[in-house]
């Protein structure tokens, strides 16, 4: 008898959840505002912001987004070049609006950088920017949100993509799946979204209304379940 496989964990954050989580990034970055003392720390949680708006909009993993690097931004195209990829193959996602203004004020907070979440080491060498477990996770209580990991990011991009009328092939482009089953396992849709389409489907198997200034011409044949 086989043994029973468990399913991996799927968690994502709903639309609510998404606020909080950025109004609380967001409010930290205002108690650190008044203070010249405390303008590391500001740019700190501005660099999580932007790190969190990057992954909503794109679905990037968190080593991708770490690791990006300004040359590897295409202001004109609107698009990202990932290139050290999970899967060894490089990649370009599109910048919407929203993300591609965030980019550009953090352009301005990075200057003369080459990586757009640049940190130092002890020694003053650029670094990749350090994990972000540590901060995330402080914004997250802040939230009121709880077991919810930074890289489950990628299952509320994938997830609300889906419920805006996404193509599930062009999603597992963008989040650099070679096989559609794993994309499928993020795109796990709200409850409230598949109950939404309740009355879609009634539509399917629905006679659609007669105008009144016509007569049928015989009797409809209703849908037998």
């Amino acid at each position: 008898m086989k043994a029973f496989k468990e399913q991996g964990r799927v968690r994502y954050l709903e639309m609510n959840e998404v606020e909080a989580l950025l109004t609380a990034i967001q409010a930290r970055i205002a108690k650190n505002s008044s203070d010249r003392m405390r303008a590391s720390a500001r740019k700190s949680w501005q660099y999580l912001h932007t790190a969190v708006v990057m992954a909503l909009h794109t679905g990037m993993r968190n080593r991708e987004i770490l690791g990006l690097r300004w040359e590897n931004v295409n202001w004109e195209r609107k698009t990202l070049l990932l290139l050290n990829t999970q899967n060894g193959e490089s990649r370009r996602l599109p910048i919407d609006s929203i993300l591609l203004r965030k980019l550009s004020e953090h352009r301005g907070r990075v200057k003369n950088e080459e990586l757009v979440f640049p940190s130092f080491d002890n020694n003053g060498n650029v670094v990749p920017m350090a994990d972000v477990k540590g901060s995330f996770g402080r914004v997250l209580k802040d939230g009121g949100i709880t077991n919810f990991r930074f890289h489950e990011l990628r299952h509320a991009f994938a997830s609300h993509y889906m419920m805006k009328g996404g193509q599930l092939y062009a999603l597992s482009s963008i989040l650099g799946h070679k096989d559609l089953k794993i994309t499928q396992r993020y795109a796990k849709l709200s409850p409230k979204h598949m109950d939404s389409q309740r009355d879609q489907m009634d539509t399917i198997w629905t006679p659609a209304p007669i105008p009144s200034h016509e007569a049928p011409s015989q009797t409809q044949t209703k849908y037998v379940q």
